[in-house]
């Protein structure tokens, strides 16, 4: 909870004077940021350990990374990854991942498709997950067009779906008043995959 944070954030100021802060510590209270919508907190908290010196690592980036894209501030990802760059850190696939949902939490699906293919090119998709990410963000949006897409290149590439990817399919072809394609795919997908939804 927010208050938690809040206590978590009093103690390390309290004790940082006898107990220097390392990236364990403030890469928990930046989680807590993201887990309570507070990105430019996990923002000025990132900023605050790169000017302390600490040395900066996966971990920390995918929580400020995660904090931004909860709320769709991508503005932020941008100075991230750049700053990733320059510390030496390689983003890697939960890094592109939290990024992908960040621009379809913000709307631009465009900019989230983009990125998954950059994922995809650079061999960085290898289960559904991503492509469920992608296909719930298409139905939020009214992407359908996108979503089409993503669905052939699935089978295509023989990405096996999971029962989240059903839930997904059966709200999209709901929306797409294609209730008969969803009962189709309901009953053909599990048996092709040879899972229960």
């Amino acid at each position: 909870t927010n208050q938690q944070v809040e206590q978590a954030v009093r103690l390390l100021e309290k004790w940082k004077d006898r107990v220097p802060p390392n990236t364990v510590m403030y890469s928990t209270i930046i989680k807590g940021f993201a887990n309570t919508h507070q990105s430019e907190r996990a923002m000025a908290m990132w900023r605050s350990m790169r000017k302390d010196g600490l040395k900066m690592n996966t971990v920390v980036y995918n929580a400020v990374i995660d904090a931004q894209a909860r709320v769709g501030a991508m503005e932020n990802v941008v100075e991230l990854l750049a700053a990733m760059e320059s510390d030496g850190v390689r983003p890697d696939v939960i890094s592109h991942s939290t990024i992908v949902k960040g621009y379809c939490m913000k709307g631009d699906m465009d900019k989230a498709f983009e990125v998954f293919r950059d994922m995809q090119n650079n061999n960085l998709v290898h289960d559904s997950i991503v492509y469920n990410t992608i296909l719930d963000g298409c139905t939020r949006n009214h992407r359908f067009d996108l979503a089409d897409v993503v669905l052939e290149d699935m089978e295509r590439r023989e990405i096996v779906p999971s029962n989240f990817t059903m839930g997904i399919l059966v709200k999209m072809y709901g929306r797409r008043q294609m209730l008969d394609v969803a009962f189709d795919r309901f009953e053909a997908i599990p048996k092709r995959y040879g899972f229960v939804p």
